[in-house]
């Protein structure tokens, strides 16, 4: 059976380096073991960033989901006040519909996501703040034809 000694150290390049070992001693060794570091995950910030981005996302759904329940109620108002005619709500009927379940999926997405992430102590911060992006974006791409359908409410009666 055979002893496997762990390889000699190299030796200095030069001598002076070298210093004379006494009896009954052995040279240290100064290496750091491969040891693994431990997985503390994302710090407290990030769990304070994610929290505070939720939030506004949520206020945020609120929102979209209030504005374009009362988008119909809304448009209806300016036409009778304006008297530019009757309204007409079938494209502000999809636009209303749209707007109410992309909000409520994109909320439930990034609240799944985010705490997908968390409970795998990954960083999250991230996820609710393109969520909000994202819906502003849809919000906007929706509201935006029913307001522009009608050139007369933006004249100046």
């Amino acid at each position: 059976m055979s002893v496997h000694l762990p390889p000699e150290p190299p030796q200095a390049r030069e001598p002076w380096l070298q210093v004379p070992i006494a009896a009954g001693y052995q040279r240290m060794d100064w290496t750091v073991p491969n040891v693994p570091k431990p997985d503390r995950g994302p710090g407290p910030h990030d769990t304070i960033a994610t929290s505070v981005l939720l939030g506004v996302h949520f206020v945020a759904t609120v929102v979209g989901v209030v504005t374009g329940a009362l988008l119909q109620a809304a448009l209806r108002g300016v036409f009778e006040r304006r008297g530019v005619g009757y309204f007409e709500s079938g494209t502000v009927a999809s636009a209303q519909l749209g707007v109410i379940v992309s909000q409520g999926v994109v909320f439930a997405a990034s609240v799944a996501l985010t705490v997908f992430l968390v409970r795998r102590k990954k960083t999250s911060f991230y996820v609710p703040l393109i969520a909000v992006a994202v819906g502003a974006i849809i919000y906007w791409s929706l509201m935006i034809p029913p307001l522009w359908a009608d050139h007369s409410l933006g004249t100046v009666a």
